[in-house]
């Protein structure tokens, strides 16, 4: 099993092994902490001139808030890509 592949349901160890899977490929990936605007996503990665963000789920069974909602709208309409992950499988899905 490698790092990429352990089994944890918290949404802050799926974000850390999302991260380093994102920088392993080659994306510039952080941890969004804003204190000034709520429903803002977990992580943004940059590669090529692709933006994603993603909010980070316990499973793939949780669903946003609808603050998060508004913000993936937001997002969206500067053309930027959103998703809700709940999976490493689902995150190396988008961060081929």
């Amino acid at each position: 099993m490698t790092t990429f592949d352990k089994p944890d349901p918290l949404e802050s160890a799926l974000q850390s092994d999302i991260l380093d899977f994102a920088e392993a490929r080659g994306w510039w990936a952080i941890k969004v902490v804003s204190p000034s605007m709520r429903g803002v996503m977990d992580l943004y990665a940059l590669r090529r001139g692709r933006h994603v963000w993603i909010e980070a789920k316990r499973d793939e069974n949780t669903d946003p808030t609808e603050q998060q909602l508004k913000r993936h709208r937001e997002v969206r309409a500067q053309g930027g890509e959103v998703y809700v992950v709940g999976s490493m499988e689902r995150a190396r899905e988008i961060l081929k």
